[in-house]
């Protein structure tokens, strides 16, 4: 568009003719809802991935909330596949399991273990773990295959060294409900001893979209 003051011609920043206006950006959320509620399963699928393929972080979280609440299982496992294939990090939030007491795992982490998410495969859907204990004071790293996961269907398997406090901790949490909170176990194993002690249980949850 082209405004023109004293004989003087502007024209308008092509970012300001492109943003879309309020009515015009509920239309665009609106469709991904739709897309996502249609009959067609294709329909639901090529919809989700769609929105999460693109550069729109409020959209991409619209889609996958959704997706989430689906009674589609296979839109589901979808979504908690793009929803931890994105995700820079995921937090296990831990409690005792059953008689368990507080162990060494737990106090160490205040009963929140967060790891990151390295190197997704979105072929296969396994990726690597890390965490802020992965190395100890020395600069070892610990066991490498006790750092890795994957995700398969609407559950989620992983191991995480925790090497600066001795242990090891693997775990598995599937969706509850319709919904992003995961939940299952964890346990965790003090490795400094041989043979080590028993292991630790904990009772895990673990939001998708946290």
């Amino acid at each position: 568009m082209l405004l023109i003051l004293s004989g003087v011609v502007f024209q308008r920043p092509a970012s300001a003719q492109q943003t879309p206006s309020a009515a015009q950006r509920q239309a665009q959320i609106n469709r991904v809802i739709d897309g996502l509620n249609s009959p067609d399963p294709a329909a639901r699928l090529a919809t989700l991935e769609q929105a999460v393929g693109g550069k729109d972080a409020n959209l991409r979280r619209v889609a996958l909330s959704t997706a989430f609440a689906s009674s589609d299982g296979v839109l589901r496992s979808a979504a908690l596949s793009a929803a931890v294939g994105s995700a820079s990090s995921l937090v296990v939030e831990m409690s005792p399991s059953g008689q368990s007491q507080e162990g060494g795992a737990l106090r160490a982490t205040a009963g929140n273990l967060e790891f990151r998410i390295v190197r997704f495969d979105r072929t296969t859907n396994t990726f690597a773990t890390s965490s802020r204990f992965a190395v100890d004071v020395f600069g070892n790293s610990g066991n490498a295959h006790a750092s890795q996961g994957s995700v398969s269907g609407d559950r989620i398997s992983f191991s995480v060294a925790l090497t600066q406090v001795k242990y090891e901790c693997s775990g598995v949490a599937r969706l509850q409900g319709s919904g992003t909170t995961m939940k299952g176990t964890m346990s965790c194993t003090y490795v400094l001893y041989t043979p080590p002690p028993p292991s630790e249980n904990y009772a895990i949850t673990i939001d998708a979209l946290r």
